[in-house]
């Protein structure tokens, strides 16, 4: 017989549906799954759980949905075929699919009572990637499935809902509007206490909980590297989404554990400080280097992306970049000014500085930057 392999270092949510109490077995339910990828993942971990009893999953019975139907699936996404070949192996054990299951109708899909439901990056049908509209549905998807879940999820023993999320997923559109004003002294900036990343509060999660009789028990760290083989998926394309590195699965439950809402936002809203005075420090360390000539904003993305891949605090790609540094500004940390003679090149300056025009002798925006430490004499014009 093959040795079966255990998991040294389980993610925190499995370190979670390990620990909940259930009477009997563990019902996991998973939701809108893209392409399955997630629900493989998580399968093998729990796989690999020690185990102290004889059932192979430790008493959990999975099952895995998607809101599509199985040929849209397959159509879809080009490695669905093949995670769902993988979960019908386990079917005889501990696994089930099923397609055209709707998260917000759950009491009509099955009589069922879970003990735990997974749902991750939640994203309304039919809404593309337009902004501020696509956020208002995501706020309605999830009102809905609240409302729907609670009459489904067992209180015997303590059911639980995680649910993962950008931290700013509602933002995300209205950010990119956002960096084409970015010296726009009258656009607003709605999130909480000008804290990075606070987009996911702006959904007011709590509150959408606690219209369903449910409350905000957590808040965990959410990677996907800890579930190797995963790639969230949007809901309309073979293609992932930026940020998704960055997010964090809020758990949900009947009845408090001793944390509070507040305490949990508390605690998250201070994280994001943290995190934001980290990356203004670490802006202005850079800018002191290049006080006259400033830095564009573009070598700024391309430095961050290559020295601080995947730290929480870095801006990744110019899509938040643009509107992290415009908080920058509005904190005196920087200034931001357009150059070029179109004024279509945006280069950051420290907060201090006198310099306001750095132009060739054709109109062009100069990239004096060389991130090695030392100043690029070579008049680099820049053709972003």
């Amino acid at each position: 017989n093959k040795r079966r392999r255990t998991i040294k270092n389980p993610s925190k949510l499995v370190q979670r549906l390990q620990q909940q109490p259930t009477n009997g077995h563990h019902r996991l339910l998973i939701l809108g799954d893209g392409d399955f990828s997630f629900s493989v993942a998580l399968t093998r971990q729990l796989l690999q759980l020690p185990n102290n009893n004889k059932n192979k999953y430790n008493n959990f019975q999975i099952t895995a949905t998607s809101l599509d139907t199985y040929k849209q699936v397959c159509d879809r996404y080009r490695k669905a075929q093949r995670n769902l070949q993988q979960l019908k192996k386990q079917q005889q054990r501990a696994v089930t699919i099923h397609h055209d299951f709707n998260a917000t109708h759950l009491d009509g899909n099955n009589t069922k009572k879970w003990d735990s439901m997974i749902w991750n990056f939640p994203y309304p049908t039919g809404t593309g990637t337009s902004g501020t509209h696509a956020a208002a549905h995501c706020g309605q998807l999830v009102k809905q499935f609240f409302q729907s879940a609670q009459s489904c999820l067992s209180k015997e023993g303590g059911g639980r809902i995680y649910l993962t999320t950008l931290l700013r997923q509602q933002q995300q559109e209205e950010e990119k509007e956002k960096e084409d004003n970015i010296d726009d002294d009258t656009s607003s900036d709605s999130s909480k206490d000008g804290i990075v990343d606070g987009g996911s509060t702006n959904w007011d999660l709590e509150r959408l909980a606690e219209s369903a009789g449910l409350e905000l028990l957590d808040c965990l760290p959410f990677s996907s590297k800890d579930y190797p083989g995963y790639t969230p998926k949007r809901s309309f394309a073979d293609t992932t989404f930026p940020y998704y590195q960055q997010a964090r699965t809020f758990v949900f439950g009947h009845n408090a554990t001793g944390s509070s809402s507040s305490s949990v936002m508390e605690a998250l809203y201070k994280e994001q400080r943290q995190q934001q005075e980290i990356f203004y420090a670490n802006l202005q360390q850079l800018l002191a280097k290049y006080p006259d000539q400033g830095i564009y904003v573009g070598v700024l993305k391309d430095y961050y992306e290559k020295e601080f891949t995947n730290q929480p605090w870095a801006p990744d790609g110019m899509e938040r970049i643009g509107v992290t540094l415009k908080r920058a500004a509005q904190a005196g940390v920087c200034q931001i000014e357009k150059r070029g003679p179109n004024k279509s090149s945006l280069w950051v300056l420290p907060a201090n500085s006198c310099n306001t025009t750095n132009n060739d002798q054709h109109g062009n925006a100069v990239d004096f930057l060389s991130l090695d430490g030392n100043n690029n004499n070579d008049n680099h014009t820049s053709n972003q």
